[in-house]
């Protein structure tokens, strides 16, 4: 009964794991993660790093983008920023949603023309098509003021009652932005 029990609940989890999609909940990602912890306790972090170099060195957005995260951190990897937005725009380009809405936040952060705001535009659209609440909720904005875009109410509405139905984050969507509730509440 208990090895019933114990193969039920393992075959759930790995429902689970199988459910996400290039990194939101992908069983890629938290795989690359438990080898990389595997990895980093035999031999050290640079084990680790170099686990994850070779799993990216096969073109697994995943763990491209996690390298990426790695190296623009800077908590683990020193000096290496500019290797890391590279990988971050190659993963981002392979459909990791993570490093969709990463690249989408930079531009949101670095607006200074139109020209700009329709390339944050464009990135929080490709997040938002791709299913992730906040940015859908941040896309509904972007419509209802015309930022990026041409104004358009209807496709705000839409899109906020998309965000709404997917359960989105309000916390979440104003990291994104790059806004900080604390600041807006004195």
């Amino acid at each position: 009964m208990i090895a019933k029990q114990r193969k039920a609940k393992a075959s759930v989890a790995g429902a689970k794991v199988q459910q996400g999609k290039n990194g939101v909940v992908g069983s890629k990602s938290l795989n690359l993660m438990v080898l990389a912890e595997k990895a980093t306790r035999k031999g050290g972090i640079n084990s680790a790093i170099e686990l994850i170099k070779s799993k990216a060195l096969n073109d697994e957005p995943d763990a491209v983008y996690f390298l990426s995260k790695l190296y623009m951190g800077e908590e683990v990897v020193k000096g290496e920023y500019d290797t890391g937005w590279h990988l971050l725009m190659w993963s981002a380009a392979h459909g990791v949603i993570n490093a969709i809405v990463d690249v989408a936040a930079i531009a949101l952060r670095s607006v200074e023309t139109s020209e700009d705001a329709k390339v944050a535009f464009s990135w929080i659209h490709e997040a938002a098509s791709l299913g992730h609440p906040e940015c859908e909720s941040i896309l509904s904005s972007f419509y209802a003021a015309g930022f990026g875009c041409k104004r358009n109410m209807k496709l705000a509405h839409m899109w906020m009652l998309k965000a709404q139905i997917d359960n989105y984050n309000q916390e979440l969507a104003l990291q994104i932005l790059g806004v900080d509730e604390k600041d807006n509440n004195k």
